[in-house]
């Protein structure tokens, strides 16, 4: 034939004079015909066959950080993707985080954890004194006056009872009122004086007794 012909779309050739085209290799491509050289895969795709004319965005979850990738790689722990065609993973935010390779979204801590780092693997728990009462947080609640917590990983705070206070926040116990004071009332901060003419002699009274 004295007619040369084009080569097809996923093949090249770069020289004249010649009987046959070239399929790109992988990571390579030719989207059109009559190409003189295959174009790259850019990050965030992949071609992993000889003779391609497209390439695949990574999915959700993956990335490919370079060019003429011929796969791509699973998010690492702590990380995500969330679109295809990621050329690199993002870190978990504070107050969430990812315990599987190749996510694509994190998940947010529970009520009465947190976690206040970047990246991370799970979530910590709130210490005693402390709470969270929604999800996704980066820090805990101190309890506030008046209140008390004595376990980890809460998400509320008790009130004290009668006979007891707490006079500053984070409190993992409330303190009891001492003799000569009472307390009726709950959620107190302070106790009360018992009044002339009445008294307590142990701690953690709801009422004062009357001097005989």
């Amino acid at each position: 034939s004295s007619e040369c012909l084009i080569c097809q779309k996923g093949s090249y050739q770069p020289l004249p004079g010649q009987t046959s085209c070239l399929l790109c290799t992988v990571g390579r491509y030719a989207s059109v015909v009559g190409q003189t050289f295959c174009g790259e895969c850019l990050p965030g795709s992949y071609l992993n066959v000889t003779g391609g004319h497209t390439c695949e965005l990574c999915d959700p979850g993956t990335y490919s950080p370079t060019r003429n990738a011929t796969g791509c790689i699973k998010c690492a722990l702590g990380y995500y993707a969330q679109n295809s065609g990621s050329a690199a993973c993002r870190p978990c935010a504070a107050g969430s985080f990812a315990n599987e390779t190749g996510a694509s979204s994190c998940y947010l801590c529970d009520r009465g954890k947190y976690q206040d780092e970047i990246n991370a693997t799970s979530c910590k728990p709130c210490p005693c004194g402390q709470f969270t009462a929604t999800v996704g947080n980066s820090q805990c609640n101190l309890c506030p006056k008046g209140k008390y917590q004595p376990n980890i990983n809460s998400d509320t705070c008790t009130v004290c009872a009668k006979g007891s206070y707490s006079n500053q926040q984070g409190m993992c116990a409330c303190l009891l009122c001492l003799p000569g004071k009472y307390q009726d009332q709950t959620e107190s901060t302070a106790c009360k004086t018992c009044s002339p003419g009445t008294f307590t002699n142990t701690s953690g009274q709801i009422s004062c007794l009357s001097c005989e």
